[in-house]
């Protein structure tokens, strides 16, 4: 379902039962549905995560690289993206600044 906000543009209504707010925040695994906020994400999940299904990303992709600790893997994905991903290379930064910042690539050390 959608509704049309202030602009006269439709946006979709929060999935959450009950809730019609209009839905901002998409679930970062699936992109298929809308919430109006955190909380009602939260209230939704145990019905959502029945189907929920990740989307092969190339974002997701990167967060998988990052998560793995392979930093030169993620930040050369970083750069062949076609619009930058400031939260991604916020992620890849503070992993840098902690220390973890090799991946060993063809039998050799990458920083």
């Amino acid at each position: 379902m959608a509704a049309v906000d202030g602009e006269g543009e439709q946006q979709p209504l929060c999935s959450r039962p009950g809730c019609d707010q209009i839905g901002t925040k998409k679930c970062t695994r699936c992109c298929s549905v809308a919430y109006c906020s955190a909380d009602c994400q939260r209230k939704a999940w145990a019905e959502h995560k029945l189907v929920c299904k990740k989307v092969d990303s190339v974002d997701n992709d990167i967060r998988e690289l990052l998560k793995s600790g392979k930093l030169y893997s993620a930040r050369e994905r970083l750069k062949a993206l076609p619009t930058p991903n400031k939260k991604l290379e916020a992620e890849l930064e503070e992993l840098i600044a902690l220390g973890i910042h090799s991946e060993i690539i063809d039998d050799a050390i990458e920083v």
